[in-house]
């Protein structure tokens, strides 16, 4: 409507222009709202043709491709279906470029009072105000009037979503679903989708590749031996199952299919056409690797494109346990060892089977279970027993055990499981010495301890301070004599040790534990003087001084004589070695060579033993007896080592010659440690040894005088006992008929018990019972009456063993088992009428004391005085064994057999008094078997001890007594001067513990015997 004037020149915008040129106006705003709206709108309608399109041609393509496609073929097909989803696109986003800037104003249109042109005006001016010659008061006054027509028309009112509610939406809508039920139920639509993005593509053998396949259902059918049902897998990509497991497959393709196969791990097997279309066929797994299906459409082979796997699962070997023994350990070659085990498998165990390796490697096996039918299952357990010794170990000697369990994998073969193996150690003398040794080393350094206490406090003069210090010393005897008893007790354990010998540690102990209560009044109380406190304490510190060398003397000795006895050991092994060598020179085999190399094996365990022994015998035993040769033993180990060198390579000649040397190095050392025992046992036990002797030439005279007395009682009895038989014979024949029938009923209820139905023991007592019956009778037709009563008291012994076994058995049956009862019954009428005839018989039986005459009544007073010296001599013969010169017991085992001769010698006086030779002679036979046992012992140690080497009787008898020599004579302690150590010097334990000691036990000449006691007091200090 207005112009502005040419001739106007152009002027500079006011503030009112400036200002609307900086900000968007009210209708630029509502303006720019509805081309928002607009877009949003267009954009919907565009995506939903443009999509539309895309699908419709894109499921023509591939239903038009087929399952394989070209590479020009798939360009073409996409080319077609970008053009029609980009052609869609355009034709719905047409005109969207007209709406920019005031052209929104179009969409104004369709309102009343041509807002649409006001609007676009109202736009156009308030952008450019300056383009008219138009007022600025009409300007804003027309943009006033179209906001307010603007402010009553929301845009959603001007451009509504139903407008999309168009038909060329609502046919891409229906295009869209109708594509979508193609691709659901059109199974050539994804062949085709697949074939156009993955044009050319080949599989194996060359053939085409395809997504032909639509489903895998497998089903497994598990192999026999596993037990376990069949299972279906659904749709697999990747199968895992066990070997020689039948897979049975069933197949969907997308695209009719005439036949197919199917390739695992380079084996085919053939598919065949089932119901519904699907192909069916089956393989067995044999190993693992990629599945693939060939299958024929029409007249084409097709490889499926998608990769599946199938893993073969090998069947694992029995897990098996040995439960017991847990760990290694050491054992007694005559036990019993236990074995436990249990084996567990995925399927079934057939066998189970325990395997020993013996010391010379050799495997040997023992089936512990075969499972067949009903017993097999995939679990297993049990326990066995082993004895060493029935396996040929011999002590030292190292058995290694394992349990192995088969399964019933009959397709690959039966698995193996193994248990751990476990190392078992034949105990030996040596094993059982060593804890000896250590168990006197600590006694030792307990006594060595006790000993310092008191010399580091001495006895305090006032009697208060006295009481606190025996209050504080009084504890470590209890100590120590706990170390002791111990000690005695491992002693008696340990067969190497002489009986004597843990006596006298005994003898020890009791002495340790029994002295605070005879010292209590000394120090507790204030009656005694100071004197007399240090009197006691210096008795105290003189038998705690003299048990300590007798311990040390022990050790000493047991130190010794363990090595030569491993030394003689050596000896043996060399020889039996050099035999076993000459039988393979001469016959060569596997067994010979075996039964060598375990000979060897053993020698060279006694090596390291002997090497050890000697190490630490320098710690505890004296210098001048430890003549052991330590280079002698480096030799024999080297020896040893080159001698299986050479058994190894075959070369038997040097074998020989290594053998040879390893002798001659053996009796050198065997000689020098025996000649060290014999040194050491003249110089600390002579004078016991020959209380030994003396004692044991007293022992064979009691014996002989012993036996001497059995023999005359036994002639006068004989002659009693003659006419006793004679009276028992005039029994009444009746009587006699009488007994022999009942004991013929006996022995018919005795045979009327079924034996199959009792246990092991009621099995034994029954026969038992049934021999005694039938000797009872055959005795009481002969008319034997001795054995007849004889017969009658053991079988009635059995009898009520197995009248108790049976009516606990019928307890535990209760009233069900009437078998039972009835077997119970018989038993207990059996046992009641066995014991009345016994004693029916007994009572008929004259007694051989009735038949005595004077001539039988003298020789038995003749008897009595000579029985009753002696048992006062074997009296005073036990306490010789008891006490020996040096106050400890030359053998305590001998001195309680002794004793026990005494007695039975007193039961013989006490029947020989009341004319009864019967028990006299019982009682002096018994007298007799004590002395012989003893003498028999003593006799036998003497001769292991002369045949090991060794010296004097102590062997069997003992000492223990205070070592009496050792001086080394008053011009070398003239020459070296006794050097008092102080606190500055330092020795190690040992060196300690054998310094002490030699000071303690040497004897020192006149005039220095308080320098050697103050030397080791200072030392103890």
């Amino acid at each position: 409507m207005f112009r502005r004037s040419h001739a106007d020149a152009p002027r500079a915008p006011g503030p009112r222009a400036s200002w609307a040129a900086s900000r968007r106006t009210p209708v630029e705003r509502y303006l720019a709202r509805l081309r928002r709206r607009a877009a949003a709108q267009a954009g919907t309608r565009a995506l939903v043709l443009g999509l539309a399109a895309t699908t419709l041609a894109l499921t023509g393509a591939v239903l038009l491709a087929g399952p394989i496609s070209s590479w020009s073929v798939a360009a073409l097909a996409w080319t077609c279906v970008g053009a029609a989803g980009f052609g869609a696109t355009a034709w719905a986003l047409r005109g969207v470029r007209r709406l920019a800037g005031p052209g929104a104003a179009r969409l104004l249109a369709g309102t009343p009072g041509g807002l649409a042109s006001a609007a676009r005006s109202a736009a156009e001016l308030a952008h450019d105000p300056e383009s008219t010659s138009i007022s600025p008061d009409l300007i804003a006054a027309h943009a006033l009037r179209v906001e307010h027509a603007l402010a009553a028309l929301p845009p959603s009112s001007v451009l509504p979503w139903r407008a999309l509610r168009s038909p060329s939406v609502a046919g891409a809508a229906l295009a869209l679903l109708a594509c979508a039920g193609v691709w659901l139920l059109h199974p050539g639509a994804w062949v085709g989708a697949w074939a156009l993005t993955h044009p050319s593509r080949e599989g194996a053998a060359r053939l085409p590749l395809a997504s032909i396949v639509a489903r895998c259902d497998a089903r497994l059918v598990f192999p026999a031996y596993l037990g376990r049902a069949a299972v279906s897998v659904a749709d697999f990509t990747d199968l895992e199952a066990p070997i020689g497991t039948t897979v049975e497959l069933t197949v969907q393709t997308r695209v009719p299919a005439r036949a197919g196969s199917v390739e695992v791990g380079g084996r085919s097997a053939t598919l065949g056409p089932a119901r519904g279309g699907a192909l069916t066929g089956r393989f067995v797994v044999r190993t693992s690797g990629p599945l693939a299906f060939a299958i024929q459409s029409g007249e084409r082979w097709l490889h499926d494109a998608r990769a599946r796997t199938v893993r073969a699962l090998r069947d694992p070997a029995p897990r098996v346990s040995l439960d017991d023994p847990a760990s290694d350990r050491t054992i007694e070659p005559d036990a019993e060892v236990p074995i436990a085990w249990t084996a567990k498998d995925d399927g079934a165990i057939t066998e189970v089977d325990l395997v020993i390796v013996d010391a010379a490697g050799r495997e040997g096996r023992r089936r512990l279970g075969t499972y067949t039918g009903a017993r097999r299952g995939p679990t297993a357990s049990g326990t066995a027993t082993i004895v060493a010794s029935a396996l040929g170990a011999q002590p030292g000697d190292r058995l290694v055990i394992r349990v192995e369990a088969r399964d019933a994998d009959d397709v690959s073969g039966p698995n193996v499981g193994r248990s751990l193996d476990r190392t078992l150690t034949v105990a030996s003398d040596a094993d059982r010495h060593t804890a000896t040794f250590e168990a006197m080393r600590g006694a030792l350094d307990a006594m060595l301890g006790l000993l310092a206490d008191h010399l580091e406090q001495p006895v305090p003069e006032s009697p208060a301070a006295s009481r606190t210090r025996f209050e504080a010393l009084a504890p470590r005897f209890a100590d120590v004599a706990d170390v002791l008893e111990a000690l005695a007790a491992t002693m008696r354990a340990d067969p190497r040790v002489v009986r004597a010998d843990a006596a006298t540690v005994g003898l020890i102990h009791a002495r340790t534990a029994g002295s605070v209560g005879e010292r209590w009044a000394f120090h507790l109380d204030e009656v005694h003087s100071h004197a007399e406190r240090s009197a006691d304490d210096a008795r105290t510190v003189a038998w705690i001084e003299r048990d300590t060398l007798v311990l040390a003397d022990l050790l000493a000795r047991a130190r010794l004589e363990d090595a030569a006895t491993i030394a003689r050991e050596l000896h043996q092994l060399r020889q039996r070695m050099t035999s076993l060598l000459a039988e393979l020179r001469r016959r060569p085999d596997e067994a010979t060579r075996g039964a060598l190399l375990a000979e060897l094996a053993r020698a060279e365990a006694r090596m390291r033993e002997l090497s050890a022994r000697l190490a630490q015998m320098g710690t505890d035993v004296p210098g001048e007896f430890a003549n052991g040769d330590a280079a002698a033993v480096e030799r024999s180990e080297d020896a040893l080592a080159s001698l299986r060198e050479a058994l190894e390579r075959g070369d038997l000649e040097a074998a020989a010659q290594r053998l040879a040397e390893l002798g001659r190095d053996i009796e050198r050392m065997a000689g020098a440690l025996a000649e060290g025992e014999s040194e050491f046992a003249e110089s600390r036990f002579s004078e016991d040894d020959r209380a030994v002797e003396e004692a044991v030439a007293e022992l064979r005279r009691i014996t002989d005088a012993q036996r001497s007395l059995l023999e005359g009682t036994q002639s006068t009895r004989s002659r009693m006992a003659a006419r006793a038989a004679e009276a028992a014979a005039a029994v009444p024949r009746e009587t006699r008929l009488a007994q022999t029938r009942e004991a013929h009923a006996v022995r018919r209820m005795l045979a009327g018990i079924e034996r199959e139905a009792l246990e092991g023991n009621a099995q034994e007592a029954l026969d038992t019972a049934r021999e005694a019956a039938r000797d009872l009778e055959d005795a009481l037709r002969a008319g034997e009456i001795t054995e007849a009563t004889q017969a009658a008291e053991r079988a009635t012994s059995q009898l009520a063993q197995l009248r108790g076994t049976l009516s606990l058995e019928a307890q535990m049956a209760g009233r069900s088992d009437a078998r039972a009862t009835a077997r119970a019954d018989a038993a207990r009428q059996a046992a009641e009428r066995m014991n009345g005839l016994w004693q029916t018989i007994d009572g008929s039986m004259p007694r051989v004391a009735d038949f005595a005459d004077d001539a039988d009544r003298q020789a038995m007073r003749d008897g009595l005085p000579p029985q009753t010296r002696l048992r006062q001599g074997t009296d005073a013969l036990a306490q010789r064994f008891a006490v020996g010169p040096s106050g400890a017991p030359l053998s305590a085992e001998a001195a309680d057999a002794l004793r026990s001769a005494a007695r039975a010698m007193w039961d013989a006086v006490e029947m020989l008094s009341d004319a009864d030779p019967v028990r006299a002679s019982s009682g002096q036979d018994e007298a007799l078997r004590h002395l012989e046992q003893l003498l028999e012992n003593v006799q036998e140690q003497r001769s292991r001890r002369s045949r090991a080497g060794g010296g004097g009787a102590g062997e069997e008898a003992g000492s223990g007594g205070t070592p009496g020599g050792g001086t080394n004579g008053d011009e070398s302690w003239a020459r070296d001067a006794v050097r008092i150590p102080d606190g500055t010097d330092f020795v190690g334990p040992a060196e300690r513990r054998r310094r002490v000691l030699d000071a303690m036990g040497d004897d020192a000449p006149t005039g220095w015997e308080d320098a050697v006691r103050r030397y080791y007091e200072a030392i103890l200090r």
